[in-house]
């Protein structure tokens, strides 16, 4: 079953990471992370929030950096 994690109150302590939503996809323990951030950083900290998450085995990184002045888009 495939189901997108948007409840903070099932992650306690795990705030937002920069200002866009960041897609957070499981199944069976495989996680895919869908979306934009600000800067790399902040994509690798989304990736290892998402691997401290019981029960999740494996990671899919599919975040992109957005371009400064670019209105957001990926780079």
């Amino acid at each position: 079953m495939l189901r997108e994690l948007r409840d903070e109150r099932r992650f306690p302590g795990m705030k937002p990471v920069g200002r866009y939503p960041i897609h957070i996809v499981v199944k069976h323990g495989r996680t895919m992370l869908l979306g934009i951030v600000d800067n790399a950083a902040d994509r690798q900290i989304a990736e290892v929030r998402a691997r401290e998450v019981t029960g999740v085995f494996d990671v899919e990184n599919g975040l992109s950096v957005a371009q400064p002045g670019k209105g957001g888009a990926p780079k």
